[in-house]
């Protein structure tokens, strides 16, 4: 278990220093205007974004652990595999 959760934190840690190295170069490659409209539609994206799992994800936290640990294992696929396969990004496509 420690070994996902580091993997996990490497993970987050590579993921983050690459948005930031992004953010970087799209500053000095793009104008202050045309960054300005990339960094608004990227935010009103995140906020937007944020419901579109409709709450799915927490769900699986809960419920997945509740299931196998009173052993009602086929509660706990049919809930996993109830879950959409992909959610649609800010374009609509998924």
């Amino acid at each position: 278990m420690l070994r996902g959760a580091s993997m996990a934190l490497v993970i987050l840690v590579v993921t983050g220093g690459l948005t930031y190295l992004t953010m970087i170069v799209l500053a000095r490659w793009m104008r202050a205007e045309q960054y300005g409209i990339y960094t608004y539609v990227l935010a009103w994206s995140v906020l937007l974004a944020m419901p579109a799992a409709f709450g799915l994800h927490a769900a699986c936290v809960r419920f997945v652990p509740e299931y196998a640990a009173t052993g009602a294992l086929a509660r706990s696929a049919a809930s996993v595999n109830s879950r959409p396969r992909s959610t649609a990004g800010p374009t609509g496509r998924p």
